[in-house]
């Protein structure tokens, strides 16, 4: 069965769905896990800070939403497709502006929470973290066999600005046809990252287009895959900066949207307990 695609214009989205008959085997995690190994993959638990507005869709829908990387904040991504490319054999600059528009990705951390996550992501107490894991975010966008080929996930590795391109440009004098060299970097490149960004401790997941595809996502924003809520969320942990009674009412929100309550609590993080100290 091929993968299937079905418009979603309330969320500008592309629901993709299919059928898995067999689990990917080790050798494809070889090629498509980046800056990790197998086992590290399979024991690393996930954690991803939404505003709670944005987690309501997604608890509502019941559908996990992958944005187009050209869509994202940092100018940076995409860089290695943002350069200027061009044929010595056809003597014309290259256009990537189609290639960049089939990537599609999402980003995770595997920092269970930080004083600047909840001050970049939570800035008017706002933010959730929830939690899975590696397994469970793999297999919710793993709907169809045919997908194996386009799907990568991993740590980012950061560098300076100079490394990184240093490195994409020496490893396009390698002498290997065009072709290899494009399929070899484009998904290499999305989990490279300006050292500015180092405390993040990214995890990402891309998910690249083949041409027939890309052709029915061109217009939408982000790609949706459905998902089982409770399964797939472990946790959701709510501003360490809430009052009690904001906090209920964050809580109950998410309640009234399927979210167990169980897994529901308030960061711990500025909770302050006073030393008792006796002194002869």
């Amino acid at each position: 069965m091929s993968q299937s695609f079905h418009p979603d214009n309330s969320t500008d989205s592309l629901i993709i769905s299919g059928k898995v008959t067999r689990l990917p085997e080790k050798h494809y995690f070889d090629l498509h896990l980046m800056h990790m190994n197998c086992d590290e993959f399979k024991n690393m638990t996930l954690y991803k800070f939404y505003n709670i507005n944005t987690l309501k869709i997604l608890l509502k829908n019941k559908t996990l939403y992958i944005d187009r990387v050209n869509t994202w904040e940092d100018v940076y991504e995409n860089f290695f497709l943002k350069a200027h490319f061009f044929s010595k054999t056809y003597n014309t600059s290259i256009d990537t502006g189609e290639i960049a528009n089939a990537v599609f990705g999402q980003s995770w951390t595997y920092a269970p929470e930080t004083d600047a996550m909840w001050r970049i992501y939570s800035q008017n107490k706002t933010g959730v973290r929830i939690q899975t894991n590696v397994i469970k975010l793999f297999t919710s966008i793993f709907v169809d066999d045919e997908c194996i080929a386009d799907t990568w996930l991993g740590k980012v590795e950061y560098n300076s600005e100079e490394d990184m391109n240093d490195f994409i440009v020496e490893e396009t004098k390698t002498g290997s046809d065009p072709s290899s060299i494009l399929r070899y970097l484009i998904p290499y490149s999305q989990f490279l990252k300006r050292s500015e960004f180092k405390h993040e401790k990214e995890f990402r997941i891309i998910k690249m287009l083949d041409s027939s595809a890309a052709e029915s996502a061109k217009q939408y924003k982000r790609l949706a895959f459905k998902i089982d809520i409770n399964n797939f969320i472990d946790s959701y942990l709510l501003d360490p900066r809430l009052d009690e009674k904001t906090f209920e009412q964050q809580k109950q929100d998410l309640v009234n949207l399927g979210a167990d309550p169980q897994k529901i609590s308030k960061s711990s993080l500025y909770s302050f307990k006073p030393l008792y100290i006796t002194l002869d």
